[in-house]
C-alpha cells in the first residue's frame, strides 16, 4: 500500500473513519471520553472519523489505537505508515524463509502479535523495543513454518 506523502484517497480515509468509529461505539465511549484519553479534540476526531482528514497524524493513531484497544501496526499499515510485505503473510518474510503462510497461519501470527501488543501495552517499553519484539516474534514464527515445511 505505497502512498504519495500518506495521504488517503477520499475512500480510504472514509473507510479509515468508519472502522475507528465503529470501534468507539463498539467500547461504547464518547467523543469526550477519546479526547480525554489521547489528547485529540472533538473536531479533529469528529474529521477522522467522517473521512475528511486525509493525512493523519501518526501519534493520533498511535493515540487512538491504545484508546480503541487496536493493534498499532495494523492500523499504521491500514494508512500506508507501514508496507503491506512487512506484514504478516507478507512477501518479505515468505521471499526470506520461502514459505506462504495458510490464512490460518496469518490468523495464528495476527493473534499472537496482538497478545503481546496488548501485554506490553501499559509496561515501560519503548515503541523501538516493542517494534523489535513484534519483528523478532515474526521471524522465529516464519522459521518455525518453514522447518515444518521443510519436514514433510
Amino acid at each position: 500500500m505505497e502512498k504519495k506523502n500518506f495521504e488517503l484517497n477520499d475512500k480510504e480515509a472514509l473507510e479509515l473513519g468508519e472502522f475507528l468509529k465503529k470501534r468507539r461505539e463498539e467500547l461504547g465511549y464518547s467523543t469526550n471520553h477519546i479526547e480525554i484519553h489521547t489528547g485529540i479534540n472533538k473536531a479533529d476526531l469528529s474529521r477522522i472519523e467522517h473521512g475528511k482528514k486525509k493525512k493523519i497524524n501518526p501519534i493520533y493513531l498511535k493515540q487512538l489505537s491504545k484508546a480503541l484497544k487496536l493493534n498499532q501496526i495494523e492500523l499504521f499499515n491500514r494508512v500506508g505508515y507501514i508496507d503491506d510485505d512487512y506484514m504478516p503473510g507478507g512477501k518479505y518474510y515468505e521471499d526470506k524463509y520461502n514459505v506462504k503462510l495458510q490464512k490460518n497461519d496469518i490468523i495464528e501470527l495476527d493473534k499472537l502479535q496482538s497478545e503481546v501488543t496488548l501485554y506490553f501495552k501499559d509496561k515501560k517499553i519503548d515503541l523501538d523495543s516493542k517494534k523489535k519484539l513484534l519483528e523478532a516474534m515474526t521471524e522465529v514464527f516464519y522459521e518455525i513454518k518453514a522447518e515444518d515445511k521443510d519436514k514433510r
